[in-house]
């Protein structure tokens, strides 16, 4: 886990960083204090996962299209608190269905409650 730590400050290193744990999951979590983002790591998140999720919040990535059946995506996206991806309406709903009333993350797997997300 260090060594993610030490890339995460590499990569952003004139930004203010800060780096907690999540009272009630456990998981480390980065805030992005300037763009007032917050990234959880999981403890299977590889570098190249985490560096997305940061270039996600960031805006320095298209989140134009569905990153599971490639739609435009323009106004409506959805996505998972766990690991920042993100994918359309359409799909989301989809998923959602095949769940009963809960979504589970197709990049994560985190199972969590629709609303949720």
């Amino acid at each position: 886990m260090n060594t993610i730590i030490m890339n995460i400050c590499e990569y952003l290193p004139s930004m203010e960083i800060k780096i907690r744990n999540n009272e009630y999951t456990g998981d480390l979590e980065v805030v992005i204090v300037k763009h007032n983002a917050l990234i959880t790591i999981l403890p299977n998140n590889t570098w190249e996962e985490i560096k997305d999720c940061i270039d996600i919040k960031m805006n320095k990535k298209n989140m134009d299209v569905c990153s599971i059946c490639y739609k435009s995506t323009k106004k409506r996206k959805v996505s998972c608190g766990k690991c920042s991806n993100y994918w359309c309406v359409e799909c989301y709903m989809q998923n959602c269905k095949s769940y009963t009333g809960y979504q589970k993350c197709p990049y994560c797997v985190s199972l969590q409650a629709a609303s949720s997300l």
